[in-house]
């Protein structure tokens, strides 16, 4: 009977640990993304989760003011400065050549009317395109290029922008979200973290029902 109850313990560890490990290697798998899955030479894929994942204030009306402060973009987005991304978000038409799009912005949100709240300067993008390159009209976008990322100023002294982008693609985009692999890999570690609860919770449960003489 002890024998049956050791075994018994043993392979609920066993599960446990198991578990512990999937989940493990879900969160990290999960938690850095853009690294899962890249192919050499390919864009990385970012998202404004990432971009605008810190607290922001623009610098003040005169640039020397601004030059003089810490930089206000952590290590890590800076780092993206000149590198090829991948993003989707969705868009706001600048400019127009005989009616078609030669820049536009790439919002987290779509721009509302003037009851809604101002986007703050890390939720948009600055695209251009090429040289007679033109961008197709649609509500949203995914676009690939080359990202600029630091505070430009405008000629009134305000930052007009903090990412920019020249696209060398752009397509429509029917919904912007996530990786199907990421949304899988999060449902297994969410799965796991039951799994292991469960598997405690019937290690302290089971004891005591037996005290009891609930089980056999």
């Amino acid at each position: 009977m002890r024998g049956r109850k050791r075994n018994g313990r043993r392979l609920t560890w066993i599960i446990s640990a198991a578990l512990i490990l999937i989940l493990g290697a879900g969160v990290l798998i999960t938690v850095h993304p853009a690294e899962h899955g890249v192919k050499p030479g390919a864009p990385q894929a970012v998202s404004f989760a990432e971009l605008s994942s810190f607290p922001y204030t623009a610098s003040d009306r005169k640039r020397e003011k601004a030059e003089s402060r810490p930089d206000p973009i952590p290590r890590e987005i800076r780092s993206l400065d000149g590198k090829r991304v991948q993003i989707a978000g969705y868009m706001v038409p600048l400019q127009f050549k005989e009616g078609k799009i030669e820049s536009f912005y790439l919002s987290r949100a779509g721009f509302q009317c003037c009851y809604a709240d101002a986007p703050k300067a890390t939720d948009f993008i600055r695209v251009s395109m090429s040289p007679e390159q033109f961008a197709p009209m649609t509500d949203m976008a995914r676009v690939s290029g080359v990202l600029e990322v630091g505070e430009e100023w405008n000629s009134a002294g305000w930052v007009d922008s903090v990412y920019r982008l020249r696209a060398e693609s752009v397509a429509a985009e029917t919904a912007v979200q996530g990786d199907w692999a990421d949304y899988f890999l999060s449902g297994l570690a969410a799965m796991g973290v039951v799994i292991l609860l469960l598997s405690f919770g019937l290690n302290i449960v089971r004891p005591w029902l037996r005290a009891r003489h609930i089980l056999g």
